[in-house]
Parts: C-alpha cells; sequence; structure tokens
C-alpha cells in the first residue's frame, strides 16, 4: 500500500511539473509576442515606400515589441481601400488623412 501512495504522489508531481512547464512554455511565448500595426497610406510626391519603411523602423527601434506593417496605395484608389476595409471590419491601425 505505502508503494502504492509513494507511485501515485510521483505521478501526481509528475503532473504538477507537466502543467506547470507547460504554462510557462506558453506564458514566455505569449509574452514574446510581437503586435502588427499596419499603417495605411498613399504615394505622394517624393515619399516612397523606402522613406516610410525607414520611419516605421525607428519606431519598431525605439518599441522592439511593436513592428509596424506599411501599405502605400495610389491616391486614386486610396479612399475606396479604406472604405472597404473599414466595412470588412478590418480597418488599418494607423492611416494618414488630409488637414
Amino acid at each position: 500500500m505505502w508503494s502504492e501512495m509513494k507511485r501515485d504522489g510521483r505521478i501526481r508531481l509528475l503532473d504538477v511539473v507537466l502543467v506547470l512547464a507547460t504554462m510557462a512554455v506558453f506564458s514566455a511565448s505569449v509574452c514574446a509576442a510581437k503586435t502588427t500595426i499596419y499603417l495605411a497610406t498613399y504615394h505622394m510626391g517624393a515619399l516612397t515606400m523606402e522613406n516610410w519603411r525607414n520611419m516605421a523602423d525607428r519606431f519598431s527601434e525605439s518599441n522592439p515589441d511593436i513592428e509596424v506593417e506599411v501599405r502605400i496605395y495610389p491616391g486614386s484608389e486610396y479612399n475606396e481601400k479604406l472604405m472597404t476595409q473599414i466595412a470588412a471590419g478590418v480597418p488599418p491601425d494607423l492611416m494618414q488623412t488630409w488637414a
């Protein structure tokens, strides 16, 4: 009977250790996850994708847990793209507007 109790105790301890290890791995992966934000803008003048990417990279250097995804649309399509995304429930996190 004593050996059976020891075996049951070891199995329970092993179960607890496995659950805690799983939680630790899951927590580490959640904490290490990056947040991606989506920036919508339109092509205008001298601002190229490279310029936008450089600005996004500088932001990400100061905020390593945030990645910026830049999408540039032709000016003639910009409003339609935004309205379609908003209507679909997937608007950009940031968007350029006119003043």
